[in-house]
């Protein structure tokens, strides 16, 4: 499972049969207002992405370049 990370880990891709988790370790610290992100868990949340159009979601790409900005170098 491929993660990215600056100082620590910030988010991991796992592909499945049916559609591509684009997860987040700081999730709980995402601002949301747009409601993709799904989980309960204590810090983690993630994205499912179904269609490579999802990816080009202006939501989505907030929630990447937050997540980044929430592990400082």
């Amino acid at each position: 499972m491929p993660t990215y990370s600056l100082e620590r880990i910030v988010c991991y891709i796992l592909p499945t049969k049916g559609h591509v988790t684009l997860g987040f370790y700081r999730g709980a610290d995402l601002s949301d207002p747009h409601g993709l992100l799904v989980g309960e868990g204590k810090k983690l949340r993630h994205v499912k992405i179904s269609k490579v159009k999802d990816t080009r979601n202006r939501a989505l790409k907030r929630l990447v370049r937050e997540a980044f900005k929430l592990n400082p170098r």
